[in-house]
């Protein structure tokens, strides 16, 4: 069965770009644009890894939607990568929720090494890395 990986962002251009990476390693994909999507998302979906943009548009915010997936059952080990454009930094409130940080630009290595930490496995049986850089 090939795994979900939930985005929530709302740049097209940057949820195209974590299509292609995440297709090339084997994962479906899933989006919403807002945070008031995605506990009913993460529900129906039950993805294997949640990319959030740091600075969620919309009526739930990012910190609020972490808490929110934190205390759920459903959601509350699923691993969360949280991704801030050049130059930001991470904001610190962020960091309690037990997120990986992906800080942009984001190259296909460092995508694919930030689902390596959080413990995603790939379907092919290889290393995505390995594939490649064949």
């Amino acid at each position: 069965m090939v795994q979900t990986y939930l985005i929530v962002a709302h740049d097209p251009w940057f949820i195209q770009l974590l299509r292609i990476y995440t297709e090339e390693v084997g994962l479906r994909v899933s989006q919403a644009y807002d945070g008031q999507d995605v506990l009913p998302m993460v529900l129906q979906e039950l993805p294997a890894v949640i990319l959030i943009e740091e600075d969620l548009p919309g009526k739930v915010k990012t910190c609020e939607l972490l808490q929110a997936l934190r205390a759920d059952p459903a959601s509350q080990l699923l691993p969360i990568l949280v991704f801030s454009w050049q130059g930001q930094k991470i904001n610190k409130e962020l960091t309690q929720y037990g997120i990986t940080h992906l800080q942009a630009p984001i190259t296909f290595e460092s995508f694919v090494n930030a689902l390596s930490c959080s413990g995603v496995q790939f379907p092919a049986g290889k290393h995505p890395l390995e594939i490649h850089n064949r």
